[in-house]
């Protein structure tokens, strides 16, 4: 038997008026309108993930500001350091994930994101001044997942003087991560919405075996609850990898005997080993 067709929400948005409070997770296709997007967006005052990564959020600001968001994933270019201070919807935002932004450097730039008083996972997609790798992990206190996502992390990583800022940081929250190009993008967001590996929680993952703390039997990382041997050290070879694709990693070959072990025990069938089309 034949699935019924899924309703295009495109052509009559006004059938979400009885069920749009039921949604929580939202992502914005490319083949959207900003009045398609509002219209949505009314008749979904619920969310708490959302994503758009074609259209430029400062248009709809006072609908974002009405809604209880906690992550958020956009561009960020045409925003002025005082809406960051200004709007109420990044008060309550935990997981910010940007693929522009007002600026490359600290001051009255990314100095902004120290006044986002819940922020524990920043995701930032372009290359950024050396410098403001450091002050975001000192003062942006609940930080507990910094990525790098660069367009190429290994040219990134050529940058002169950046190896060594990066080794002279040796924080295990710090993440230089190759994230999968469009679609895989969204079928990594997609996932992390169904509760599974996206992201955020492989970060958590590699952030967890780069740690040289010592843990209690058992942490939450995002949707997971991972069991952690009572270990202090680092779980990857030496020298570990410089950088983590998000697509294709090599965990058995890349994390010390005591590492895998650690790994195995988890059970994840869902980092990537590789990708597959959404079907």
């Amino acid at each position: 038997m034949e699935k019924p067709p899924f309703p295009d929400l495109n052509k009559f948005p006004q059938l979400l008026e009885s069920t749009g409070h039921l949604t929580e997770r939202l992502l914005v296709g490319y083949n959207s309108t900003q009045d398609y997007l509002e219209t949505l967006l009314s008749f979904c005052p619920n969310i708490v993930d959302f994503a758009t990564w074609v259209f430029r959020i400062k248009s709809i600001f006072p609908i974002l500001d009405k809604l209880p968001l906690r992550r958020l994933s956009a561009n960020f270019d045409n925003l002025t350091y005082e809406d960051f201070l200004a709007r109420p919807f990044f008060v309550n935002l935990t997981h910010l994930e940007m693929f522009t932004f007002i600026g490359r450097s600290w001051e009255k730039k990314f100095e902004a994101l120290v006044h986002l008083p819940n922020l524990t996972h920043l995701s930032i997609g372009f290359s950024i001044d050396d410098d403001v790798i450091p002050q975001l992990l000192r003062h942006c206190h609940l930080l507990r997942i910094l990525i790098i996502a660069p367009p190429s992390p290994r040219q990134y990583l050529e940058r002169k003087g950046t190896k060594k800022l990066l080794a002279e940081i040796n924080d295990h929250r710090l993440v230089i991560l190759e994230i999968p190009p469009f679609p895989a993008l969204v079928q990594d967001w997609v996932k992390g919405a169904h509760g599974g590996i996206d992201c955020w929680a492989f970060s958590e993952i590699v952030s967890l075996a780069q740690s040289r703390a010592s843990f209690s039997s058992f942490m939450i990382c995002d949707n997971l609850l991972m069991p952690l041997l009572d270990y202090t050290g680092n779980y990857f070879v030496v020298p570990p990898p410089q950088y983590f694709p998000r697509i294709g990693f090599d965990w058995e070959g890349c994390l010390n005997e005591k590492g895998f072990k650690w790994f195995a025990g988890l059970h994840l069938h869902d980092p990537y080993d590789a990708w597959s089309p959404i079907t």
